[in-house]
């Protein structure tokens, strides 16, 4: 099961970038979609793209579809100013759980997390 499918509307997040650190704070606001069914004001996301891109073939394989699952950002960085600090949890899943209370309290501070939401 594809682990972005695990997201639930009013589920806070944090956006990770391999490598460099966290970039961003979200709230999902809709459960994840297939990308060829994915619409931004009422308009199919992949009929923007080239005939030939793969995001637009329909996939047999529901293991191999691509998915999305639209959420609010609430305070994001630019990359080069990620937030990160040595042997700061990350994962390599799409979804995972955020146990790591050091990591966890950075973050809430990082992005002005108000925890009592």
């Amino acid at each position: 099961v594809n682990a972005i499918r695990k997201l639930q509307p009013q589920d806070k997040i944090f956006a990770y970038v391999n490598g460099t650190g966290y970039v961003g704070y979200g709230v999902v606001q809709a459960e994840a979609t297939k990308v060829q069914d994915y619409q931004v004001n009422g308009k199919r996301l992949v009929d923007d793209l080239p005939v030939d891109h793969e995001w637009r073939k329909e996939s047999q394989d529901p293991n191999r579809t691509e998915w999305m699952a639209r959420v609010r950002w609430i305070k994001t960085f630019p990359v080069e100013q990620a937030k990160t600090f040595p042997r700061i949890f990350a994962n390599q899943n799409v979804v995972c759980k955020l146990s790591d209370m050091q990591t966890f309290d950075f973050l809430v501070k990082e992005f002005g997390v108000d925890v009592g939401d």
